[in-house]
């Protein structure tokens, strides 16, 4: 089978969380994604997107930074208490140098600036699902 196949495959079988705090955003990218033939599970806050992440043993997340309650990194850390990793892309309109160190020091695997161009989000959380769902860990080669 090749990889796009698996690819295919693999987003039936994944569930997304969509933290947003933006209706129309959230909406947009819920429809984008669910089109894709991902379970996408929408948050409204931080707080809401960990209920959901631990409710449904979400598979990875999409989370805004900048939410009501919980922020996207707080809720990612909240997260990661109660399942251990969960791959995450964070998004925000902050793209500061400062910003960027904040996510990756939180163990985000992307970031993407604000506004969001969809083929730059269908690539990042394509190229999440090979890396953490359909890599043979012999493939990945050598980090030193």
């Amino acid at each position: 089978m090749d990889k796009e196949a698996r690819l295919k495959l693999a987003r039936k079988a994944l569930s997304m969380l969509l933290a947003e705090d933006d209706d129309a955003l959230r909406e947009s990218l819920s429809l984008f994604f669910d089109s894709q033939g991902y379970r996408v599970f929408p948050a409204r806050s931080g707080t809401e997107a960990v209920e959901i992440a631990i409710a449904h043993r979400i598979s990875f997340s999409v989370m805004d930074i900048n939410m009501p309650g919980l922020t996207g990194i707080e809720a990612l850390r909240e997260i990661h208490k109660e399942l251990g990793i969960l791959p995450c892309i964070f998004m925000s309109g902050d793209s500061s140098c400062r910003m960027k160190i904040k996510v990756f020091e939180a163990g985000g695997f992307s970031f993407l600036a604000k506004p969001i161009k969809i083929e730059l989000m269908k690539s990042s959380v394509d190229r999440l699902v090979r890396q953490y769902f359909l890599e043979d860990p012999g493939e990945r080669g050598s980090p030193i």
